[in-house]
């Protein structure tokens, strides 16, 4: 007869998560300077609203991640050879020889399930080493596969050994594995024969989640803090027609009100070393408040303006005709103090991929769960609302038909 021991090994499962990668490139990156307040002096030249920026997070496994591997029943090819084997006798003549086979069985995760990359590290494990050997069984080189073209034979393959499709985008499978003690070579299939068979075969079970797996609420965490800096280092820059300049308007007289540096859009994401974590979180303007407060005379001018309401006076533009909506008019004659409140909110989302190879899957943004909102104000003081006074020129008469 065959006698199997089972040894349960304490394999390296889960690996360390490494660094979020950095880049200088950005997709779309405000090239102005945080907190600048020039002004662009060509008015045909578009300001960018949008900045884009790539941030290095750190992320780290939780756990060791340690698996174990369970038995089965099947029928065995062939038998192995014994790591030990003797004879015994039941006292009555027969004699019962045994050969006894030792087996060191574990798990681990897999983070890349087309290539079989391991996060944070460049040493390859099991679950690559049998990855390679059954594209080779099934047709190719297993020591160069193009996983690229062969990523839908691969899934299907997977899938034969009970990896069915992901019962959420969350969710991460662990590689089940058996191999002889003295060797690193993964049993693929059965051993020995019926009734003593049991299989040491490799499975897959979705048995983890990269929620479980990552600590991806600090690394969104962090992601937040830096997002709230970059937003710390923008100061607004408030304008108006008549210009600030001036430090005055007129009573009754549309003031038009706008930005010139506005960002309506700051961004921070990072991905994950393999690149199967995406995580974006942004800061998008939604409101600009405008008050214009008169201590001594007791009054105050208020204008809620959405950026689209907003537009930069350009010269050769009528203060009426081309008046845009965010204008305020005064009933008052006064010195007011004015302070321009920008409003965002800020969103995230998070999404997963079994491998690099696979696109994520785009999610719309939701409302960030602990700081939905950041505001940035700009203050402005000494803002006089003068009358309107009449203008008499003086000259010769118009000629007729001037």
């Amino acid at each position: 007869m065959l006698r199997i021991t089972l040894i349960s090994a304490a394999m390296a499962f889960l690996l360390p998560f490494g660094g979020l990668r950095a880049s200088a490139s950005n997709d779309s990156t405000n090239t102005e300077v945080p907190g600048s307040t020039e002004i662009d002096d060509e008015p045909d030249e578009e300001i960018n609203t949008e900045a884009r920026t790539l941030v290095e997070i750190s992320l780290a496994a939780l756990t060791d991640g340690t698996r174990d591997h369970d038995g089965g029943s099947a029928a065995a090819p062939f038998e192995p050879p014994c790591a030990e084997q003797g004879s015994s006798s039941n006292g009555l003549g027969d004699v019962y020889f045994y050969c006894e086979v030792h087996f060191v069985c574990g798990g681990e995760r897999v983070d890349d399930i087309l290539t079989g990359d391991r996060s944070s590290t460049d040493a390859s494990g099991f679950y690559a080493q049998y990855l390679s050997e059954m594209i080779g069984l099934v047709g190719g080189d297993a020591g160069a596969v193009d996983f690229t073209a062969s990523g839908d034979s691969v899934r299907d393959l997977l899938f034969d050994q009970g990896l069915d499709t992901e019962p959420s985008d969350q969710a991460l499978p662990v590689f089940y594995y058996c191999r002889r003690d003295d060797s690193d070579t993964i049993e693929l299939f059965p051993v020995a024969d019926p009734p003593t068979a049991i299989d040491l075969s490799p499975r897959f079970a979705w048995d983890t989640s990269f929620g479980a797996e990552y600590d991806i609420d600090a690394a969104r965490g962090a992601l937040l803090d830096e997002l709230k800096v970059r937003l710390g280092l923008y100061k607004p820059v408030p304008e108006t027609i008549p210009p600030l300049a001036t430090e005055h308007t007129f009573v009754h007289f549309p003031t038009w009100l706008w930005l010139t540096n506005p960002i309506e859009t700051e961004e921070v994401w990072s991905e994950s070393d393999l690149g199967t974590i995406h995580i974006d979180i942004r800061a998008r303007l939604v409101q600009v408040d405008w008050l214009f407060r008169d201590d001594v005379i007791d009054d105050e001018v208020f204008k809620e303006c959405e950026p689209g309401d907003m537009k930069a006076h350009v010269p050769g533009m009528h203060p009426w005709q081309d008046r845009p909506e965010c204008i305020v008019r005064f009933s008052k004659l006064g010195t007011y103090e004015l302070s321009a409140t920008m409003r965002y909110v800020i969103e995230e989302r998070v999404m997963f991929r079994q491998s690099a190879l696979i696109p994520f899957v785009p999610i719309p943004f939701t409302e960030h769960p602990t700081e939905p909102e950041a505001a940035l104000t700009t203050v402005v003081g000494d803002y006089g609302v003068h009358e309107i006074v009449a203008v008499n020129a003086y000259g010769d008469p118009p000629v007729s038909g001037d």
